[in-house]
């Protein structure tokens, strides 16, 4: 290295040390790109509280705190009503920016949503209320016409939300209940709603959860009210271990004495169904048993319907729509080839029965119809 560089470095380098704090030249030196960024920190108290003012039914998800001259001042991100929010709020819990950040998840998926000539589908509608980011099941009620029920994908608050088949919000209800990962709705004769708390993405949870509710009445929501749907209460949670290894699964039905849950596979091998008795108390967790191995299954399966008369089971994968003829015993799906029913290309996720055919939802918000098969 040549003398006068090496000169030039011992002297930078001694400034550095020996200038006090507060020199311009102090000031500088010590002031390194990293301090300049926002640091992961825990919000204060007086920070969140205010947040919260700031906007009704806001859950902090992540919070950074970045030094000011003269004060602390943190960012925030979270969401409220299923919708993302981005705060900066300073240190003694002044509100100084609320923005509704983009959702670029749920932009990615409307564009991925795209016809295809082959699907006798036909696009009836599209879910315009903001707070349902990602539709990831979908049931048609069995005591009000013409109302469907559906919820969010999983990273979105626990509510279920009705809807007609043009997509038009009809109720929105809060649920006391976990969301870790809400993939299914389901209903039966008796006036329930059957949450799935079941997916199980990289087959990383040990258990899965069902919920079960009394379905409100639409009626009953009040869209112009100041004060917030009190939460629905869960009657009844089903907690399910695996009877082998843990896999991810996001379909639910119920049908009778009990409820039968669907694997989603991702290796090519065939899809499995699994059920559990919800007719009967039972003592700690259940462990599902498995009823049926479809051969003729082989994409991942993101739904799943049985109509309310028990003859056909319809699943929806990667690959369609497949129709099962199963005579009220999903057992028989083993040994039938199904009707395989091309469908919209993009990411669907919701899958039921409905007095005119079968209706599908996708995360990028859009509603298809398929005419009776």
């Amino acid at each position: 290295m040549p003398s006068f560089i090496a000169r030039r470095l011992a002297a930078a380098t001694v400034l550095m040390f020996v200038l006090p704090p507060g020199t311009a030249c102090a000031d500088r030196a010590a002031r390194t790109p990293a301090a300049a960024e926002a640091a992961p920190a825990q919000a204060p108290p007086a920070v969140l509280e205010a947040a919260k003012r700031a906007v009704t039914g806001l859950e902090v998800t992540r919070s950074n705190r970045l030094d000011r001259k003269n004060t602390a001042v943190y960012k925030l991100a979270g969401t409220a009503n299923g919708k993302p929010y981005n705060l900066m709020v300073d240190a003694s819990g002044q509100v100084l920016r609320v923005k509704q950040a983009k959702d670029k998840k749920a932009d990615k998926d409307a564009e991925s949503d795209a016809p295809n000539p082959a699907s006798p589908a036909t696009h009836v509608g599209a879910i315009a209320h903001a707070p349902i980011r990602e539709s990831s099941g979908v049931v048609a009620s069995r005591r009000h016409a013409g109302v469907l029920w559906t919820h969010n994908d999983k990273g979105n608050a626990p509510a279920l939300y009705a809807i007609d088949r043009t997509g038009r919000l009809l109720a929105e209800f809060p649920v006391a209940a976990s969301a870790d990962d809400w993939e299914d709705v389901a209903t039966d004769d008796a006036g329930n709603l059957y949450v799935g708390n079941i997916g199980n993405n990289g087959a990383k949870r040990a258990t899965l959860e069902v919920h079960r509710l009394r379905e409100p009445n639409p009626a009953d929501f009040k869209s112009n009210s100041a004060q917030p749907a009190a939460p629905l209460q869960v009657d009844r949670t089903w907690r399910l271990r695996f009877p082998a290894q843990p896999f991810d699964c996001e379909s639910l039905v119920v049908r009778g004495d009990h409820a039968y849950v669907v694997s989603k596979k991702f290796d090519n091998t065939p899809a499995e169904i699994y059920r559990f008795p919800i007719a009967v108390a039972a003592a700690g967790d259940v462990t599902l048993e498995k009823v049926a191995t479809l051969p003729t299954v082989t994409t991942p399966v993101t739904a799943a319907d049985w109509s309310r008369d028990g003859r056909r089971l319809a699943l929806l994968s990667r690959a369609g729509v497949h129709l099962f003829d199963v005579g009220g015993d999903l057992a028989r799906a083993a040994n039938v080839t199904p009707t395989l029913i091309p469908v919209p290309r993009g990411k669907l996720e919701g899958l039921c029965f409905t007095a005119d055919g079968l209706l599908l939802t996708s995360e990028g918000r859009q509603i298809y119809a398929l005419p009776p098969q």
